[in-house]
């Protein structure tokens, strides 16, 4: 069960001190609250009366916690209500102006706003000196989770080729480092590229939202992802590298030294020919040899005729 923290400083709560009261001031250290309260009941009473019956009413299952009874509660079967007998306290608690403070642990639970508790002191000098105090249960406050001051954002991984893709995680924090409340709204955007989701981003319980970056397929460079949480921003960066392939260079193929289409005849030498010979007698016989076949052939041609 929660303990509250102590919001009234000095002074009874929900009402003030009755002066006219035999018994003076009864206080708590917290206001009640919707839902589960622990708080510490004063009561500041005069001890000539001799027993002091203190009860609590009201509320969801009320309690007193006996061992937080100072002095020593003398609680029997039902733990709503004590007794202190004032005529044995000594020490500290008995003043000398015979004033005698009386603390304990009240342990109940308001269902609904509006909600009362009663805390009621009775003395057996006689119905005079009853007392008792209300403490109305109020609504319980919503702790205010400050604005957005830093956003924290990173890239991973920070170098992508084109169309390469990159989870980029955002952290949003308050002035004093803690999250913000959940569901503030971050918007995300890219230089270049592209993010996914592209709007509607809000924060979970630890302050933190991611998107997927994806670059661009035909344009490479700097990427800059920037988030914006209120007037707080932050950005990430991612390298994309979209250059386009070199073609290879292609070498003609020599041309062959041999052409497949011709036929060389065996080298027997120019048989003597040649243009720069000046020595022609070697070729005297192979010229009547000619001329001897020519003149057989002409004389079979004619000899048929």
């Amino acid at each position: 069960m929660a303990v509250l923290g102590a919001f009234l400083v000095g002074g009874a709560f929900n009402s003030a001190p009755r002066a006219d009261a035999a018994i003076g001031s009864i206080t708590s250290s917290a206001p009640l609250t919707v839902g589960d309260n622990e708080v510490t009941i004063t009561i500041e009473a005069e001890d000539d009366s001799g027993d002091i019956t203190v009860g609590v009413s009201g509320g969801d299952d009320a309690e007193i916690d006996d061992a937080a009874c100072d002095p020593e509660c003398d609680i029997d079967d039902d733990p709503t209500q004590f007794v202190v007998d004032s005529t044995d306290v000594e020490g500290d608690n008995d003043t000398a102006n015979d004033d005698l403070t009386i603390t304990f642990t009240l342990i109940v639970t308001c269902e609904e706003e509006d909600d009362e508790v009663v805390v009621s002191v009775t003395e057996s000098a006689g119905d005079e000196d009853d007392d008792s105090e209300s403490f109305v249960c109020e609504e319980a406050l919503t702790p205010t989770v400050g604005a957005a001051a830093t956003v924290v954002a990173q890239a991973s991984p920070s170098t992508v080729n084109c169309n390469g893709t990159s989870i980029v995680t955002i952290q949003v924090k308050t002035a004093g480092g803690t999250p913000v409340a959940v569901g503030t709204a971050v918007t995300i955007q890219a230089s270049i590229g592209s993010v996914s989701p592209s709007s509607g981003q809000t924060t979970s319980a630890d302050g933190s939202v991611f998107v997927f970056y994806t670059a661009p397929s035909n344009a490479g460079g700097a990427a800059t992802i920037t988030a914006r949480a209120g007037n707080a921003q932050g950005t990430a960066t991612v390298t994309v590298n979209c250059a386009a392939a070199q073609p290879t260079a292609t070498t003609a193929p020599p041309p062959p030294t041999v052409n497949p289409g011709s036929i060389s005849p065996p080298n027997t030498g120019d048989a003597g020919i040649a243009s720069d010979r000046t020595d022609w007698t070697p070729f005297a016989g192979i010229a009547v040899i000619v001329a001897t076949l020519i003149g057989g052939a002409v004389a079979a041609v004619k000899t048929r005729e």
